[in-house]
C-alpha cells in the first residue's frame, strides 16, 4: 500500500484495471482509503451499475473500460474526501443542508404514498369485459382504455384521499391573510395537527411575490405534501435507509457547490482569469489543407517544381503522396484547426497566401508540400460571450487543485494490485 501522485496513480489505475476476469478482486476488497473512509470494489461496481455507460461496458475494449473503472473510482475516493471535509466544516448542520435533506425526505414519503395508492387501484371485471367488448380486434386501443381508466380512478382517488387527510388533521387555511407584498415571512397560512405554513414556506426563495392566485396554488401544493408525509409518518414507514444515502450523497455535492461559488464569485474574478487565458478570447484560426508528403528531398523538391509550373498538387497527392490518407483523399486534408497540426508545418503555412505552395517542410512522417485552399480567420470573442466557459474552465482547474489538497489532508491510500501482479496475471 502506497501513495500515489495524480499522474502515477492515473497510470497505474489505467493499468491495473484492465486486468482480465481471472484476477478480479473479491467484491469486499478495499480499493482505497481516504482518511477514515474506504471504497471497496463493490462501491466501484455499484458506481459502474448506475453509470450513464453502463449498457456500453460490454462493448468496450479493454482499455476503454479500465479507464472508465478508473475515472469512477478516482470519483468516489473524491466523493469520501469531501464527504469528510463537509463534516470537518460542520456543513451538514447548516440549515441549507438540513433544509435540502427534509425537502428530500417529504419528497420520499410523498412518492412512497402515491405508489401505494396507485398499487391499490385496479380495473374491476365488469370495466375490463366492457373494454375487451369495444375494442374485440384492437389490442392497442384495450390498452389505451385500460390506461385512461386508471389514471381517472387515480385521479379521483387522489383527490378524496387528500380531503380526508386534510379533515384528518384539522387544516385550516387563513385566505384572509394571502395579500401579496403585506405579509412578513412569518405569516401563518396554514396549520393543522402538526403543520404549520407561512408565507415563506410558500415563496421559497422568490425574490418578488407573485400574485394572491399564484401563493394559493402554492400554499395547496405545500399541504399536499405536508398532509401525506404525516400520513405515512403516522403509518411508522421506515424510509431511513434512503434517507441516509441521500445525506451521504447530498453532503459532498453541497460541499463542492460551496467552493463554486467561492471561486467564481464576483465578476473581477471571472475577468482575472479571462485576461490570463487568450484561449478564451479569439476562436482559433481554421485552415482547408491540401497537402502531398513525398520519401525524399529530392523527390519533394522535383514535385515542388512540377505544381509551380501548372501541375495540380491533387493529382500527384493521388499518385505519389506516401501519406495513405492523403493519396487516398487526393491531397484535401479537410480543415485544420490552429495547434492541431504537426508545429513545423503550421510554422511554414501561417504566413501563406490562399493557394500558395509551402517551402518544403520535414517531419518524421516523410517531406511535406501544403498550401491553404481557404480559411476561417480568428476572431475576437467578448467577455461576456464568454462568460460561463470562463467560470467551468475555472472551476474544473480549481477542483482538481481542491481534491489534491484534501488527498493531503485526509490522506488517501491505494490499496490496489501492483504493476507486476498485473503483468503476471494477463499470462
Amino acid at each position: 500500500m502506497k501513495s500515489l501522485s495524480v499522474i502515477k496513480r492515473s497510470l497505474l489505475l489505467a493499468t491495473i484495471l484492465t486486468a482480465p476476469q481471472s484476477y478480479a478482486v473479491a467484491e469486499s476488497q478495499v480499493l482505497a482509503t481516504a482518511g477514515e473512509m474506504s471504497v471497496t470494489a463493490d462501491d466501484l461496481k455499484s458506481a459502474m451499475a448506475s453509470s450513464p455507460f453502463a449498457t456500453q461496458f460490454p462493448s468496450m475494449d479493454r482499455e476503454d473500460q479500465a479507464l472508465l473503472r478508473g475515472s469512477l473510482l478516482q470519483r468516489l475516493v473524491a466523493s469520501k474526501l469531501l464527504y469528510q471535509e463537509a463534516k470537518r466544516l460542520e456543513l451538514d448542520k447548516t440549515e441549507a443542508f438540513q433544509q435540502d435533506v427534509e425537502a428530500f425526505r417529504l419528497g420520499l414519503l410523498y412518492r412512497h404514498f402515491m405508489d401505494k395508492l396507485r398499487e391499490g387501484i385496479s380495473v374491476p371485471e365488469d370495466v375490463t369485459a366492457s373494454i375487451q367488448q369495444q375494442y374485440p380486434n384492437d389490442a392497442d386501443g384495450a390498452v389505451a382504455a385500460r390506461a385512461a381508466y386508471l389514471s381517472d380512478r387515480y385521479r379521483a382517488m387522489r383527490y378524496l384521499t387528500i380531503k380526508n387527510l386534510r379533515n384528518k388533521y384539522n387544516v385550516k387555511v387563513y385566505e384572509s391573510r394571502i395579500q401579496p407584498h403585506r405579509m412578513s415571512d412569518d405569516t401563518v397560512l396554514l396549520e393543522g395537527d402538526g403543520i404549520h405554513i407561512t408565507y415563506k414556506h410558500v415563496v421559497g426563495n422568490q425574490v418578488n411575490p407573485q400574485n394572491k392566485t399564484w401563493l394559493m396554488e402554492r400554499l395547496y401544493k405545500r399541504a399536499e405534501l405536508l398532509v401525506i408525509a404525516k400520513a405515512v409518518d403516522d403509518e411508522g414507514v421506515d424510509l431511513s435507509d434512503r434517507l441516509n444515502s441521500y445525506s451521504d450523497e447530498r453532503l459532498p455535492a453541497m460541499m463542492i457547490e460551496q467552493k463554486q461559488r467561492e471561486w467564481t464569485s464576483g465578476k473581477e474574478t471571472l475577468k482575472k482569469y479571462y485576461d490570463a487565458h487568450p484561449e478564451f478570447s479569439r476562436t482559433l484560426e481554421r485552415w482547408h489543407i491540401g497537402q502531398i508528403v513525398l520519401p525524399t528531398q529530392e523527390e519533394a523538391e522535383a514535385v515542388r517544381k512540377r505544381i509551380e509550373a501548372g501541375e495540380s498538387l491533387f493529382l500527384l497527392a493521388g499518385e505519389l503522396s506516401v501519406d495513405p490518407y492523403g493519396k487516398r483523399m487526393r491531397g484535401d486534408m479537410g480543415w485544420v484547426k490552429e495547434g492541431s497540426g504537426h508545429p513545423d508545418i503550421e510554422k511554414a503555412v501561417s504566413g501563406l497566401e490562399d493557394d500558395q505552395l509551402s517551402e518544403i517542410v520535414q517531419t518524421p512522417a516523410g517531406f511535406h508540400l501544403v498550401m491553404i485552399l481557404e480559411r476561417s480567420p480568428s476572431l475576437k470573442r467578448s467577455f461576456a460571450s464568454m462568460r460561463d466557459k470562463v467560470a467551468q474552465s475555472l472551476i474544473t482547474e480549481k477542483s482538481a487543485e481542491y481534491i489534491n489538497e484534501l488527498s493531503e489532508r485526509y490522506k488517501v491510500v491505494w490499496n490496489l494490485i501492483g504493476e507486476k501482479q498485473a503483468q503476471n496475471g494477463k499470462h
